[in-house]
């Protein structure tokens, strides 16, 4: 091959390469137009004020959900919540009020995590005083009615403070079991000191 020949196949190379790079630029830029497949960080609705209520077989109310404002995105078809409120009643008129400032869904509602100062109340019937119960972080499964935490979970009843690390919840079975470290607290109820004082000593979470 004599020189001439070599540059003139090297020239054209060099433009056959040159034109492949422009030619995947020019159809890469295209085709980031046209690729609108929702990212996994983008949602595709969101709502306000949202409400859902479930009834049993018989037409019961059993469940309720409340949001101020969430985001629905259809990775996972997770939704962000904001200020999320669960209610689930017994068939014995026992309820439990689950709310927190944040929360999050997967898979529909089949898992619900709520965060962000956490509380659980439950009355074992109406007029029953509630037991309270707090933490950082809870697993809640909507369908099977369980709670789950491994975060520290304070629960306060009348007179009574217990702390531990863990929780399950059953509310089927109306039961909650604290998992490890757990420590108690009994709070008498204060005598009044003052004529005309009717109020009594606050509950105080166990240090």
């Amino acid at each position: 091959m004599t020189r001439s020949s070599a540059l003139s196949y090297a020239i054209v190379i060099l433009v056959i390469a040159a034109s492949a790079f422009i030619f995947w630029q020019v159809n890469g830029e295209k085709n980031k137009e046209f690729d609108q497949t929702p990212k996994p960080e983008h949602h595709d609705s969101y709502i306000i004020g949202a409400r859902y209520h479930s009834t049993d077989a018989n037409g019961n109310l059993h469940e309720k959900l409340h949001v101020s404002s969430a985001k629905h995105f259809p990775y996972q078809n997770s939704s962000e919540l904001h200020e999320p409120a669960l209610d689930f009643f017994g068939q014995h008129g026992e309820t439990w009020h689950i709310h927190a400032r944040k929360g999050t869904s997967n898979q529909g509602s089949d898992l619900v995590v709520l965060y962000d100062n956490v509380q659980i109340e439950h009355r074992a019937r109406k007029e029953a005083p509630p037991v309270v119960i707090t933490t950082d972080k809870l697993i809640v499964h909507p369908n099977l009615k369980t709670a789950d935490s491994d975060s520290v979970v304070t629960i306060t009843y009348p007179q009574i403070v217990l702390r531990g690390k863990g929780l399950h919840g059953d509310m089927k079975a109306g039961t909650l079991k604290l998992l490890t470290d757990i420590r108690g607290q009994y709070e008498p109820i204060a005598p009044n000191t003052h004529s005309g004082d009717n109020s009594h000593s606050k509950l105080r979470p166990a240090l």
